[in-house]
């Protein structure tokens, strides 16, 4: 029986899976579209504390999928399941983030590193 050998490297590692899924996921699923719109708007993190936290959530949501066998299953902010193709008019109705909200989120590092001291 011949095997298929599969080498993990940088670009197709499970970090940087994890890394990708999630903006995916923020796109297609209502419920990740809405954590990832609350973190942005009302609690001002910056994309990539947002984009972990969804990663953090879709890891969760994996691992209740392969545990249980159960499959992955797009639903609304209620809970109750929708299409693909409902979810995705959800999102766009309702979890848009304005490109004018990601300057005002940048992380205080940015700012910090562009400001120098008086001495």
């Amino acid at each position: 029986m011949d095997r298929v050998r599969r080498v993990v490297t940088d670009r197709d590692s499970g970090a940087g899976a994890l890394a990708r899924h999630p903006l995916a996921g923020r796109r297609t699923d209502p419920q990740l579209a809405a954590f990832y719109h609350r973190l942005m708007t009302t609690q001002r993190h910056c994309h990539t504390q947002a984009t972990i936290a969804v990663a953090r959530k879709l890891a969760e949501r994996t691992r209740v999928t392969i545990t249980t066998g159960r499959p992955y299953q797009l639903r609304d902010t209620n809970g109750d399941p929708v299409t693909a193709r409902g979810a995705k008019e959800l999102i766009d109705a309702h979890y848009h983030v304005d490109t004018r909200t990601h300057p005002h989120n940048r992380a205080h590092t940015d700012t910090m590193q562009n400001s120098k001291p008086a001495r």
